[in-house]
């Protein structure tokens, strides 16, 4: 899932990419650059968040692998 927010007035883009585990209880989060892991089954804050090399360089989607490896 791809959300996506643009205010015209305040010159803001930004893209949320979402996806689910299709096995354990993890839910991967991608916003600007980072990307951040949630086991959503027992916390309430991600236990990885990785980054990209810069602040120029944005993830623009995050997948997990149809077969969960």
């Amino acid at each position: 899932m791809i959300l996506e927010k643009h205010n015209k007035r305040l010159k803001i883009f930004f893209r949320v990419s979402v996806c689910f585990h299709p096995r354990d209880n993890v839910l991967a989060i991608g916003i600007s650059n980072e990307l951040h892991l949630w086991d959503w089954w027992e916390d309430f804050k991600p236990f990885v968040t990785l980054k990209t090399g810069s602040d120029a360089e944005k993830i623009l989607f995050c997948r997990f692998s149809p077969d969960g490896k």
